[in-house]
């Protein structure tokens, strides 16, 4: 039994207490502070700076709590390089003045051919709205960028998406 199916396993468990009203779901106390953010959030594209080292490190670390299906958390995030960066679609050199982490998934996580086609790219979405509202948050600028790269790295971890971050 590998990590992943650890975690689904333990998931389950919860989500079955849940439903049986045995445990009290937290909630977020202060829903005016979280809907400014969701309805002031944007792409943003233009950038002075990069981010420090410090914030990057937060940021991949506030990705580990996204929720992703059955609890796996099978998405790596990432500072990539400027290779890799080259080849995402729509950046035309805007994203270079920024900080760009890539999303990936373990594809080991999926077990089901089917689930193969679509759940990694459903949990990048998930990773990346959780990065995107926190930088929201934080007022540092970011936007989604998609790879150009369907179908190129397909192996154990798969490139799913990028954003840029910067002041």
């Amino acid at each position: 039994m590998d990590k992943y199916q650890k975690r689904y396993l333990k998931h389950r468990d919860y989500k079955g207490g849940t439903l049986k009203g045995e445990m009290e779901e937290p909630c977020f106390k202060d829903s005016k502070t979280a809907l400014d953010i969701i309805k002031n959030r944007r792409s943003r594209r233009v950038y002075k700076k990069k981010i420090s080292d410090r914030q990057l490190n937060k940021i991949i670390d506030i990705s580990k709590y996204s929720p992703s299906s059955c609890n796996r958390k099978a998405i790596e995030v990432k500072k990539i390089s400027n290779k890799l960066s080259n080849q995402l679609i729509g950046a035309r050199g805007w994203h270079k003045k920024g900080t760009v982490i890539g999303i990936f998934a373990d594809m080991k996580a999926y077990k089901s051919e089917w689930e193969k086609e679509y759940m990694p790219y459903l949990d990048t979405g998930v990773t990346v709205q959780t990065i995107l509202l926190y930088c929201e948050f934080k007022k540092l600028k970011a936007c989604f960028i998609n790879p150009n790269t369907h179908g190129k790295y397909k192996g154990k971890k798969v490139f799913c998406g990028a954003i840029a971050i910067g002041l």
